[in-house]
């Protein structure tokens, strides 16, 4: 399952920074725990509204929906949900 994420800017902006903020570490930890690990949407864009957008692959549903819920308590994310498999219209 694939999560979509999408960060503050200013949480964008702390993570491409490499920032050990409280905010970058609780959200280190939620996806540590389920051995996930932050991709970026738009890899070594310079923009900083497109690096807000992540995704994190998780393996099982179950997982990925707990990990959204626990997702959007944590400062700085403003959404967090399952990605839809690609199907064709």
């Amino acid at each position: 399952m694939q999560i979509a994420i999408v960060l503050s800017l200013a949480l964008g902006q702390e993570l491409k920074a490499s920032h050990r903020s409280a905010r970058v570490l609780a959200l280190n930890v939620v996806l540590h725990q389920v051995e996930a690990r932050l991709e970026p949407v738009h890899p070594g864009t310079t923009d900083p509204e497109l690096s807000r957008y992540f995704t994190a692959i998780i393996d099982s549903f179950a997982d990925a929906s707990a990990v959204c819920d626990r997702l959007a308590n944590v400062p700085g994310v403003e959404g967090a949900y399952i990605k839809p498999e690609d199907a064709l219209p």
